[in-house]
């Protein structure tokens, strides 16, 4: 699926990056997107899922802006006989700051440097009786991000990106270790 998103928005940027049509280069906006996320443990192991974003930002003009992103990075969950045995909810809040470089009026390439507040809330019950445990671990990541937005009309517009995901250690119920990872987005954009 991954590869049938990032090739829909290679063609379409494509055929409409050279279209002109003339953009807001100043004021707030509106973001929603959806696409993978995939984190790396540091003892091997890993998760991973499809997950969305919700933001807020502010183009200051055609080069830069700032954005707050609420991120639903993924949810695990599994079950046995009925019975939810094990569940992985990571949520995030996310501040970026987003260099825009115009190719044309209508294409722009993206990069971005932020910080991510994650938060991943651990469900087990491995004895299955419905009274499991709950862990809650809170990990602050550095952010670098890349992609590319292509204007609709002027207000609207398509934007696709890759961030990497920062290693950062924790310790957590005596248990401490290290996550790092990488989410991929497409979605769109709307100017106020």
């Amino acid at each position: 699926m991954k590869k049938s998103i990032v090739g829909f928005v290679i063609a379409y940027c494509g055929t409409v990056a050279f279209a002109q049509v003339t953009v807001q280069d100043q004021g707030f906006y509106a973001s929603l997107s959806a696409g993978p996320t995939k984190i790396d443990h540091s003892s091997g192991g890993g998760s991973s899922g499809n997950g969305y974003k919700m933001g807020l930002g502010y183009d200051f003009n055609k080069y830069f802006a700032l954005e707050g992103s609420y991120i639903g990075a993924f949810k695990q969950e599994e079950r046995e006989n009925g019975i939810k045995f094990f569940s992985n909810d990571r949520t995030a809040m996310q501040f970026t700051a987003i260099g825009k470089y115009p190719v044309t009026e209508s294409f722009k390439l993206i990069g971005g440097l932020g910080r991510m507040n994650m938060t991943q809330n651990i469900y087990t019950d491995f004895n299955l009786t419905r009274s499991g445990t709950s862990t809650e671990r809170k990990t602050n990541h550095n952010i670098t991000m890349l992609g590319a937005e292509v204007s609709l009309d002027p207000r609207s517009s398509i934007r696709f990106e890759t961030s990497n995901i920062g290693s950062t250690n924790y310790t957590s119920g005596g248990v401490t270790g290290s996550y790092k990872g990488k989410m991929t987005h497409v979605g769109l954009i709307y100017k106020f």
